[in-house]
Formats: C-alpha cells, structure tokens, sequence
C-alpha cells in the first residue's frame, strides 16, 4: 500500500517480508515500512522501520 504526504518529495509504502526458513521450511510474514524521499525521478533518501520482534521470532525460534 502507498500513502501520499503532505510533501511531495515523500512516499509512505507499507509491505511484508515474506519468506521460508531453509533449514525448517518454516514460513513467515513481517510487516515493514519504508519512507522514500524521491527528487528529480531517483531515491535520494529511504528509512525503513520492520517489525523487530516478528523478525527475531522468525529466525531465532526456527532457524
């Protein structure tokens, strides 16, 4: 999902990491965002914020 701001330079993008743990064939999802900075057509910034705890207990649990 993309979300508009208030500065158009800005875009607000929200996905999942999706993926297998080779060694289980334990699947899993984890929620993101990702704030882009776009000028002139290319990224000039991007900061991304996961979901820590869901990726800890993806990996270390079953891995």
């Amino acid at each position: 999902m993309v979300h508009e701001t208030g500065d158009p330079e800005v875009i607000i993008v929200e996905f999942d990491y999706e993926g297998r743990i080779a060694t289980t064939g334990h699947g899993f999802r984890v929620p993101n965002i990702q704030m882009l900075r776009v000028r002139d057509g290319l990224i000039v910034e991007t900061r991304d914020y996961h979901d820590h705890r869901g990726l800890a207990r993806a990996f270390a649990a079953r891995a």
